[in-house]
C-alpha cells in the first residue's frame, strides 16, 4: 500500500524540482499508468535526498543518524551516494523489517533500530 502512494523510493513529504516538471498528466487522456510513470516524482525525491546530504556536508566515512527514518531511504541514499555510514531509528516494527529487507535486497548496509529516540544504543 505505501509503495503505491510513496513511489519506489518510499519517501514521505516533498520532493525538489530544479525546473518546472512536465507531467504526463498535463495532457491527461485517461492513462493514469502513463501519468504515474513519467519519472518526475522519483527524480524530485532523489533531488531531495541529495539536498539533505549536501546541506549536512556529509562526507565519506561520516555517520548519519536519521531519527524517525521511515522506510530507511535517506539512510540507504547516504551510504550509496555519499559513502557514509547510516543508522536509522523508527518506532515501527514493520518499518524496521522493511528497512532491513531493502538493505539486504540492495546490498546497501544500514543499521536500523526499532526504539524510542531516547533509547538509541551507543
Amino acid at each position: 500500500v505505501f509503495s503505491s502512494m510513496l513511489g519506489r523510493a518510499m519517501v514521505y513529504t516533498c520532493g525538489v524540482f530544479h525546473q518546472v516538471p512536465s507531467f504526463a498528466s498535463d495532457s491527461y487522456q485517461g492513462d493514469y499508468a502513463k501519468s504515474a510513470a513519467d519519472g518526475t516524482l522519483e527524480e524530485a525525491q532523489f533531488n531531495k535526498l541529495n539536498m539533505i546530504c549536501d546541506k549536512l556536508m556529509l562526507q565519506k566515512g561520516e555517520t548519519l543518524l536519521d531519527i524517525g527514518c521511515g522506510w530507511g531511504t535517506l539512510c540507504r541514499h547516504a551510504v550509496k551516494h555519499y559513502g557514509a555510514k547510516a543508522t536509522g531509528v523508527t518506532l515501527s516494527v514493520e518499518g524496521k523489517k522493511y528497512c532491513d529487507y531493502a538493505s539486504k535486497e540492495t546490498g546497501i548496509p544500514t543499521e536500523i533500530h526499532c526504539c524510542d529516540y531516547r533509547e538509541i544504543p551507543g
